[in-house]
């Protein structure tokens, strides 16, 4: 080519050259990096899509039973308090009581309390179990609070937290073995009494009753529970049920609900103000509502 050829080109010409050249040697590049960027974005897509229905659709499969579970538990624990009308707390105050380990030979009462707890706690294992391997992270907002509030019944029932400001005026080695359930308690009981997608029946469960050691730390908790001893169970109890039908609340129909006169008077059952705290601080860790109420004790 003569070297004054290209300036005797038509500029246009030589900017179509030129632009070729560039887009050849820059294009190709610039593609891939366009092309990977916007396959890298669809697979997080996809993914965040994928795991939301599968937490969804699990949220499905537990939503009803725990819901129904919870109910069912509400009312005994309503009654064992004395709130309901058909019973003074002079008479339900002797519902959970057990003479040394005789489980079997108990108020039949004191067995469908705790069967009714562990048939909660354990609905709760088995869906946290499950969604231990999804991302929570990016769960829709309904979806998320449900997590949330599986998560706090979890803690009422098992946290040595609950206690703090104010173990310091018990046995702490006592609370921590006789007041609290541990997790690990009731994991093992959820894996061994679950039979075909459900737990245990109640003459399945009270056939166990004094002789599964795996049992006894949930069976010596309910066991002469009362108010006012000088132990801490008595608020556990409280702050559990509390969450529990907090959440009835919240996903349950508008007849399973309970009022918020109602919801006042179950915390003013709890002994320890400090507890109430916890309660409250528990809340907000979770980002669950929280009416302002204080825990004053009933005269």
């Amino acid at each position: 080519m003569e070297p004054n050829f290209w300036v005797s080109l038509d500029p246009r010409v030589q900017g179509a050259i030129a632009g070729g050249i560039i887009g050849a040697l820059v294009g190709t590049p610039l593609k891939y990096l366009l092309d990977r960027s916007m396959v890298g974005h669809r697979l997080r897509t996809e993914y965040r899509y994928e795991q939301r229905k599968e937490l969804h659709n699990l949220i499905g499969r537990y939503h009803g039973r725990i819901l129904t579970a919870a109910d069912i538990l509400k009312s005994p624990l309503y009654d064992f308090y004395g709130f309901s009308d058909l019973f003074d707390s002079a008479r339900t105050a002797k519902w959970l009581e057990v003479d040394g380990q005789d489980y079997q030979g108990a108020d039949y009462r004191y067995t469908r309390i705790v069967y009714r707890f562990l048939a909660v706690t354990t609905l709760i294992q088995r869906f946290e179990a499950e969604s231990h391997y999804l991302d929570s992270r990016i769960a829709e907002k309904e979806d998320f609070r449900f997590l949330n509030y599986i998560k706090l019944l979890q803690k009422a029932a098992t946290d040595i937290h609950l206690f703090d400001g104010v173990v310091q005026r018990y046995d702490v080695e006592a609370v921590i073995r006789e007041d609290t359930i541990r997790s690990d308690v009731l994991r093992t009981i959820s894996d061994s009494y679950w039979r075909g997608e459900r737990f245990l029946d109640l003459n399945q469960f009270k056939t166990r009753m004094g002789r599964d050691k795996n049992l006894a730390p949930v069976l010596q908790f309910f066991a002469n529970l009362r108010r006012k001893e000088c132990r801490l169970r008595w608020d556990r109890l409280i702050v559990f049920h509390f969450v529990l039908v907090r959440f009835i609340n919240a996903f349950g129909y508008d007849y399973q609900g309970t009022k918020k006169e109602d919801l006042e008077e179950l915390l003013k059952e709890i002994e320890n103000p400090e507890i109430c705290d916890t309660l409250k601080a528990w809340f907000r860790e979770y980002r669950l509502p929280f009416q302002e109420i204080e825990c004053k004790k009933n005269a």
